[in-house]
């Protein structure tokens, strides 16, 4: 088993996601992977075609694929390293990547049930997973 050791795992594609990433990247994390569940970016906002969003953060009035749109755009941009179709990973709130599997590309994550102190409590799962991983 090889492990793809990365400064930054961020689980899932969505704007929160995407607006994390570009947000680190800004900050001086280069070495950064997106783990998406579907085939492209944009999370449940590629769905969400009514106006309302970007106000804030862009200063203007987008639909929620727009939105999404723009912050796809900020992660290519800064070549973040994108991994789609995840296959069903079972993360939750409780649980942390401990460990990326794979050569020259995500093959698996190992993940582990931890405390609000990030503490492992229990053995770690390997989860190997059918991923695609797109360079853009």
């Amino acid at each position: 088993m090889n492990n793809i050791k990365r400064e930054l795992v961020i689980i899932g594609g969505g704007p929160a996601g995407l607006s994390a990433a570009v947000a680190a990247y800004d900050k001086g994390i280069r070495d950064i992977l997106i783990i998406e569940r579907d085939d492209r970016l944009g999370g449940i906002l590629n769905q969400c075609i009514h106006n309302g969003f970007g106000l804030t953060y862009f200063r203007e009035e987008l639909t929620g694929p727009e939105y999404a749109h723009r912050f796809v755009e900020m992660v290519k941009e800064r070549n973040i390293v994108q991994c789609l179709i995840d296959f069903d990973i079972p993360l939750k709130l409780s649980h942390t990547v401990v460990g990326i599997h794979g050569k020259e590309r995500v093959e698996g994550v190992t993940i582990a049930q931890v405390d609000e102190q990030l503490r492992q409590l229990r053995k770690p799962m390997n989860m190997y997973l059918v991923i695609l991983c797109c360079y853009q």
